[in-house]
């Protein structure tokens, strides 16, 4: 038997074993009879349809391809009591050094190849004939970690309904790492002679397919299949980005509003053909035992057992997640024609992007969770490290622009990231009462580099991106639907202060996954905000008091700045978007953005 064959059967038990009870909630679809499970969360009734298959099983001659519908047989039975396992991905500690907060209860990952099903959760007893608005969620992860199973939305659809304005809510799988998102001169060669049997960005094709399949069924469910708002976060933030591009933006329909989590549209957009990519897949095919080369390499990484190929993939990312490059990822999204027509200047630019009411914003201290300070020990190493990890396109213009960087971001611990937060110690280096802003926090205590790092860092990969993307779009002929953003700076005393407030915070509070401390009334205001979004278009509807006056983006605003909602304790106001002002037009200058690929 084929490792995948095994991994197939082994992952498919829990649903051949799922239980069935009187109470069990169904519904009839083409491709099955499902049945999931009714449960009670937070005092509401919910009904829940979890590991409910949407694609045929990305294994053999459809690893690496484009998702293929499932045949329709509507005699088999789907027992969808319990989320269905991950896509094979990098374990979470490969990501950085122990600077990412752990979010408890630990998950257990199942992980399997055969992994594309996605989870619903509704109301309990939607009546016949009701539509209700649709929240499709697509969790982050850096394009490398991530499941169904670790983003729960029970909480949230609870909410909704003691809100007086239910949803249902999707979030599906889709694949991650090099089972993704591959790469490389061979790898394109495949594709052009047969984008379907051999695509690029397959993991976003998931996201699409699961789209369409909410399209097809979700009304069978409750659903408004007319109403889908597209909610992500980081990575699947981004995505959001790649779907409002997609096909030069033309609007199929799959959605009517996006809610974006600290991503957007307008970050690096590498060449699938690109060097690095290409040395990449070198190394994977090696790795593996097969040719490193030539057509027969990409039939003999098809032919490779699942295990097998996931451990090499895992390697070649832990390499990534070291210095010198720590927080680059081997694989991510690239240059396809569709999704990523052509570099994000460009696009959006261009306005090819379709035109829906957006929301978007990013967390206050983007980069201090994704940084490794063994990296960034001196000047030296910033410098080295910034280097490898953002240079893209050795143009004439390589060094000015490095050198023009390094002076934005100086080697100055009080203007690192966190930013306006309290000092603190870390590792016992510095006590609490004699840290200062100036305090380097990780040692080398003398010249530690750490808060610099994370401060580019957070404007590199989040929050240029994020003001050029709405910026440039408010503006934009072609886009009339409203805009409007925000910045989410509540801390969180379940965290390190040191992370100030970090990538993920807003999404965190949202879905609450974890408590630790934070402010209920926020809570309820980040609920409100989806909820009222999902329902109205519009993230003011069902705000309250001083959190509903909440102007779209450029309304209202003077010059050329934007107008955030700052989302903080009790200090919920609006204010400026002109942090950094000049550091984050400079990523987006015409010389710089030919270097960083933006």
């Amino acid at each position: 038997m084929r490792l995948d064959t095994l991994l197939i059967a082994l992952c498919s038990l829990p649903a051949v074993l799922g239980a069935t009870t009187a109470a069990q909630p169904s519904v009839q679809l083409d491709q099955g009879f499902v049945r999931g499970k009714r449960d009670i969360v937070d005092g509401v009734k919910l009904d829940k349809f979890l590991g409910v298959p949407f694609a045929q099983a990305p294994v053999g001659n459809l690893r690496f391809a484009r998702p293929k519908a499932l045949a329709a047989d509507k005699h088999v039975v789907i027992e969808a009591t319990q989320s269905g396992p991950a896509c094979l991905q990098t374990g979470n500690a490969t990501m950085s050094e122990g600077t990412r907060p752990s979010v408890p209860p630990a998950i257990p990952l199942l992980t399997c190849a055969d992994c594309l099903s996605l989870d619903i959760v509704r109301p309990a007893g939607v009546p016949w004939g009701v539509r209700l608005p649709v929240v499709q969620w697509i969790y982050g992860g850096a394009f490398q970690t991530g499941s169904t199973a670790m983003y729960n939305l029970d909480a949230f659809v609870a909410a909704s309904v003691k809100l007086g304005h239910p949803v249902i809510a999707v979030n599906a799988n889709y694949r991650l790492g090099g089972f993704g998102f591959m790469g490389g001169e061979d790898f394109v060669d495949a594709v052009q002679q047969d984008p379907e049997a051999t695509t690029l960005n397959a993991g976003t094709w998931d996201q699409r397919f699961a789209l369409q399949w909410t399209q097809a069924n979700l009304a069978k469910f409750g659903g408004d299949v007319h109403k889908v708002l597209l909610l992500g976060q980081s990575a699947g933030a981004i995505s959001i980005g790649l779907h409002l591009q997609a096909n030069g933006g033309r609007d199929e329909g799959l959605f009517s509003a996006a809610l974006m989590l600290s991503g957007t549209a307008g970050g690096t957009a590498m060449s699938p053909s690109h060097p690095r990519v290409t040395a990449t897949y070198a190394n994977v095919t090696a790795a593996v035992g097969c040719p490193t080369s030539g057509a027969i390499s990409l039939s003999c990484l098809r032919s490779v057992d699942a295990a097998k190929l996931s451990a090499a993939i895992n390697v070649i990312q832990g390499s990534f997640a070291v210095a010198p490059l720590s927080g680059a990822l081997a694989w991510g999204p690239g240059i396809d024609g569709f999704f990523m027509p052509d570099r994000g200047t460009v696009t959006i630019n261009a306005g090819r992007i379709i035109d829906v009411p957006i929301a978007a914003g990013t967390c206050q201290d983007e980069g201090p969770t994704l940084v490794a300070p063994s990296a960034l020990s001196n000047s030296a190493s910033f410098e080295a490290w910034f280097t490898s990890l953002a240079v893209v396109q050795n143009t004439t213009a390589r060094e000015t622009v490095l050198q023009r960087l390094f002076e934005l971001y100086p080697d100055v611990p009080a203007l690192g990231s966190p930013y306006s937060n309290a000092p603190v110690g870390v590792n016992g280096s510095i006590s609490q009462a004699s840290a200062t802003p100036d305090s380097r926090l990780f040692p080398p205590l003398a010249t530690s580099n750490f808060k610099r790092g994370a401060s580019i860092f957070g404007d590199f990969t989040f929050n240029g991106a994020r003001r050029f993307f709405l910026s440039t779009l408010a503006r934009s002929s072609t886009h009339k639907s409203p805009i409007w953003a925000y910045v989410f700076r509540q801390s969180n005393p379940g965290l390190a202060a040191y992370l100030g407030t970090p990538h993920g915070a807003e999404c965190v509070t949202l879905l609450r996954l974890v408590l630790c401390g934070a402010d209920p009334a926020l809570t309820e205001d980040m609920q409100r905000l989806a909820v009222g979004f999902a329902h109205f278009h519009d993230p003011r509807a069902l705000l309250r008091g001083a959190s509903r006056e909440w102007p779209t983006y450029l309304q209202g605003s003077a010059g050329e700045q934007g107008t955030l909602k700052q989302w903080k304790g009790d200090n919920v106001t609006l204010v400026a978007d002109d942090f950094r002002k000049e550091q984050l037009a400079y990523f987006y200058e015409k010389d710089t953005a030919g270097v960083l690929a933006f």
